[in-house]
Order: structure tokens, then C-alpha cells, then sequence
């Protein structure tokens, strides 16, 4: 394999990531929205912050990406 083609193989594979964490990240929050919280220590309030917190560093990372 030459060094061309391992660059478009990286690309790919680092595409598909970014896409599968955000659709997985979107798609936790959605099914998770309207959960039971339990109040001050909700584990799945936290997950959702986390995903939210991942959603919002991958549209930076975008931007970032999109300016170089």
C-alpha cells in the first residue's frame, strides 16, 4: 500500500468516527431526553451532558478543520 493510499484510507476511517459520534451522540440525547431524573447525582444527566459536551467540541474541531 502506498503512502497515498494509506492518507484516503485515514481520511475515510477518521470520517466515518466523526459521523458515527455524532449520529450516536444525537441519538442518545434524543432517546434519553424525557428520562426519569433522579435529582442531583443522575447518571444519565451526566451522559447527556457528556454527549452534549462531545456534539459541541466536534462542531469546533469542524470549524477548525474547515479554516486550515
Amino acid at each position: 500500500m502506498n503512502r497515498q493510499a494509506k492518507r484516503r484510507l485515514f481520511a475515510i476511517v477518521l470520517c466515518v468516527c466523526f459521523v458515527a459520534g455524532s449520529l450516536l451522540a444525537a441519538a442518545f440525547i434524543i432517546t434519553h431526553a424525557d428520562h426519569d431524573c433522579t435529582g442531583h447525582d443522575c447518571s444519565v444527566c451526566a451522559h447527556i451532558h457528556s454527549a452534549e459536551t462531545l456534539l459541541q467540541q466536534l462542531g469546533v474541531f469542524t470549524v477548525c478543520f474547515a479554516a486550515v
